[in-house]
Formats: C-alpha cells, structure tokens, sequence
C-alpha cells in the first residue's frame, strides 16, 4: 500500500513540476484523428494572428466611411455647370468627391463623384459637357464619366483613350432628361437631368463594370496639420473664388461660391449646403487650348490638405494610370474620412491663397 501511495504521489509531483516550468499537458485527440492520436492547441497569440482578415464590404473608397450598401466600388463622375445660370444645382450636395476647376472665361465646372451609380440622387445636374481637365483626372482614376457634349480637344481625347464615358447626347431620354420648368427660366443647356437608377440601367446596358480598378489618390487617417486652417479662400480663376469656413463642433467645411470678395454659401437646389471634411487644392500651369477653353498641366504639382481646422503641404502626381496625393515626405496623403473637395488652380493664383 505504501509503495502504492508513493507512486501516485511521485506521479503527482511530475505533472506538478512540468506545470510549473509552462509545459502544457499533451491533449489525447479522437481516436480517428490524423495527427497520430495527439492535437496540439494554438496558444492564444498563435490564434489571434492566424484568422482571416475581416474585410469591410461596406467600405466606401472615396469617403473612408462604411456608408455602402450596395451599387459595386466603380466611381461615377458627372459634370454638373457652376456659372450663375446654373445653380442651384440639383443634388450637388450628395456628392462623395469634388472636382472644380476653370473651364472656359473665369468660368469654373464641377465633377461630382459618387462612389457608384446607385449612390447619384433621384435628380443630378445640370449635365454639361465634357471638358479637358475633368477627362485627364477621369482618365487616371478610371471612372465612368457622364457628360452632355463636350469641348472639341474634350471630345478629341476621349476618342483617343480607353474611358467609359455615358455622353447625353447619345442617347435618349432613357438616361437623361430635360426639366421643362428649367428650360422656360434658364434655357436649354441649363435643364438636362439625370440620375442614379438611369446611369445605373445603361451602364448594365453597356456592361459596364462596377468593380473599381484603381485606388484612390489617397488614403485615409488622423494626421493633424501644423498651419491655419479654420478658413481658407482659394481664387479657382481671375474672377472667381470659393471658400470654405470650418466648424469645430461638426468637423465639417461649408463651402462658399461667387465672384471673388462676394462668395455666398454653396447650396443645392433643396436648399443644402455644400459640406465637407476635406479640401485639397492642386495648382497646376493652366495652358489655352483655343481662344476659348482652358487645360491644365497635370503631370505632377504642389498642394495644399486642409482637415480638422489645420492645413499643411502636399504633392501629386497625375498619369494615364493613376492620380496620386502623397505627404512632404513621399508617403502616401492621409485624409480624415469623410467628403473631400479638390480645388484645381491656375499656379499663378497660388498667392492668392489664403488660410487663416
């Protein structure tokens, strides 16, 4: 009995010393096992880093916000006038991206992105036409670019490229339409319309894809600037400014639109101001195509991120295959998640700028 005892007991202190020196106890596996009748358990750090990588599918690629639902990740960019006669615009306010730049006189236009077709509003425009700048950046991003018409040098390039583009002209009222009342007050060129379920039924039409091919020009994050940003004034042409004035409390920029000294706050037709989280300006050689349209030189420039109250510099690139932000330091632009605004400006306007 007594060497009985002394044996479990030796048996005891065994399994109590390999505890204490961190050796688990092997697990028995089912009899059936592959493994040769021993499983071996990941520790907790083994388990942790083995899963797969949660992916958001909800992931909006041009805000940063999980506010998808549906619709694919291909942008579409749609040109909407910005002269007097055109605003207020229809549904500019539900725009995920801005691109606004001189166009033809002082005159400034606006590409309204929207991460997919099914995000446009039931009612978008005016439509105008197609013109330089906005087919360069249509171009390096890959979007489907909706227009009524076009420039002659436009209209030249996009024959020339590789560019999904839906032109108003082309087709008939299926996918745009004109708004008889604004046709009375502001004339033709002012009325044409459309919308998301429209784009989006000829774009099934004309199988095109809704899957992006390309990344955005930047990424997302939370780095502060060191500069004034709580205003900023950006004059887009010799007569033209815009604005933006911050809102702590919100984190968002109104937008102010008109001539320069008299800019009045940016609101759609509904009466919505134009909000956003970010502003980009890119300055750029504007070179005349004519006597009447203007391009820009957009292979590579400086910039300006104003986010979060705060501004500070920033470089771009622009090819065929890709637009690109990048920091002072080459890595890539982080902007705070959230609706951005990007000013195309003649470089020569760059002192013009002001921040305060």
């Amino acid at each position: 009995m007594r060497k009985w005892i002394s044996g479990l007991l030796a048996g005891l202190l065994i399994v109590i010393v390999s505890a204490g020196c961190g050796k688990a106890p092997a697990v028995s596996a089912p009899p059936d096992s592959s493994e040769g009748g021993v499983l071996t358990l990941p520790t907790e750090s083994e388990a942790s880093t083995t899963q797969p990588p949660v992916s958001n599918e909800n992931l909006n690629p041009l805000t940063g916000k999980s506010d998808l639902t549906k619709g694919g990740t291909r942008p579409v960019g749609v040109m909407i006038g910005n002269n007097s006669t055109s605003r207020p615009q229809h549904g500019i306010d539900k725009a995920d991206l801005y691109v606004e730049a001189e166009t033809e006189g002082g005159i400034t236009r606006i590409l309204a992105l929207f991460a997919n077709a099914e995000r446009i509003p039931a009612q978008l425009g005016p439509v105008r036409s197609a013109r330089s700048p906005f087919v360069t950046i249509a171009q390096a991003m890959d979007i489907v670019y909706a227009h009524a018409g076009g420039s002659t040098p436009a209209l030249d390039t996009l024959k020339k490229i590789k560019i999904d583009n839906i032109n108003a002209l082309s087709y008939d009222g299926s996918t745009f339409w004109r708004d008889e009342q604004l046709k009375k007050s502001k004339g033709l060129e002012y009325s044409m319309m459309t919308s998301g379920d429209k784009l989006k039924a000829r774009m099934d039409k004309l199988k095109i894809g809704t899957t992006a091919t390309r990344p955005v020009p930047f990424g997302f994050g939370d780095k502060a600037g060191n500069g004034a940003g709580a205003s900023l004034q950006v004059n887009v042409s010799d007569s033209r400014a815009v604005t933006f004035v911050y809102d702590s409390t919100s984190g968002l920029y109104t937008k102010g639109n008109g001539k320069i000294g008299d800019t009045t706050t940016h609101k759609a037709a509904d009466g919505t101001p134009i909000q956003v989280t970010n502003i980009l300006v890119m300055y750029a050689d504007k070179v005349m195509e004519n006597e009447l349209t203007c391009n820009f030189k957009l292979a590579s420039g400086s910039g300006l991120l104003v986010t979060g109250g705060a501004s500070r510099p920033m470089t771009y690139t622009c090819t065929a295959d890709k637009l690109a932000f990048r920091e002072e330091d080459g890595t890539e632009l982080a902007v705070s998640p959230g609706k951005t605004y990007i000013c195309l400006v003649n470089s020569k306007l760059k002192s013009k700028t002001a921040l305060a």
